[in-house]
C-alpha cells in the first residue's frame, strides 16, 4: 500500500519541483540566488517558484536591475524595496498583498498599483520620468502617510498608461 501511495504521488512531487519564475534580469536573478531562493543555477533566467512564492519582503536595492519580470510569483509580498536600480516599469498587478513600496532613484516612467489595495507606505521620488500613479483609489492613497513624491508626481485612477 506505502509503494502506491508513493506512485501516485511521485507526478506531483516531480511537478511541484519542477514550476520555474523566468527571471530574464541577470542582476535580479543573481540578487536572488544570492538569497538562497533561486533554482541553484546561476544565469539560467529562472527560479523555483515554490521558493519565492511565499517570500514576504524583498529587498534588491542597488543591484543594477533594469527588469522585474517574475516579481509576480511574489504572491505573499507585503514589502518591496528597489531602490537604486535601473527600473522603467514594473507589473505588481500580482502582487495583491502589497503593502509596501519603495521605488526611489529608478527610471520609471509609469506605475501602476490600482491592484494593490492593501498599499499603506509609498515612496516614489527621483523617478525624473513619472508623473501619473495609477491608483486604486485616490482618497485612500491621499491617506498614505508618508507617502514620498515628487512635486510633478500626482495620484489618478485613471492614469493613461502605455507599454
Amino acid at each position: 500500500m506505502k509503494k502506491l501511495l508513493i506512485i501516485l504521488f511521485m507526478p506531483l512531487i516531480s511537478m511541484a519541483q519542477q514550476q520555474q519564475t523566468y527571471v530574464p534580469d541577470d542582476n535580479f536573478e543573481a540578487a536572488l540566488e544570492y538569497m538562497g531562493i533561486g533554482n541553484g543555477i546561476p544565469n539560467d533566467d529562472y527560479v523555483d517558484t515554490y521558493n519565492i512564492s511565499d517570500i514576504f519582503s524583498l529587498y534588491i536595492s542597488f543591484q543594477d536591475i533594469s527588469d522585474l519580470t517574475g516579481i509576480e510569483d511574489f504572491l505573499s509580498l507585503r514589502s518591496l524595496h528597489v531602490e537604486g536600480n535601473q527600473l522603467t516599469n514594473i507589473d505588481l498587478s500580482n502582487n495583491t498583498d502589497l503593502k509596501i513600496l519603495y521605488v526611489v532613484d529608478n527610471q520609471l516612467t509609469q506605475l501602476d498599483i490600482s491592484n494593490n489595495p492593501l498599499i499603506e507606505l509609498l515612496h516614489v521620488f527621483n523617478n525624473p520620468g513619472l508623473e501619473c500613479i495609477n491608483v486604486y483609489d485616490i482618497t485612500q492613497a491621499n491617506t498614505w502617510y508618508p507617502a514620498l513624491l515628487d512635486n510633478n508626481q500626482y495620484f489618478s485612477e485613471s492614469c493613461v498608461l502605455t507599454d
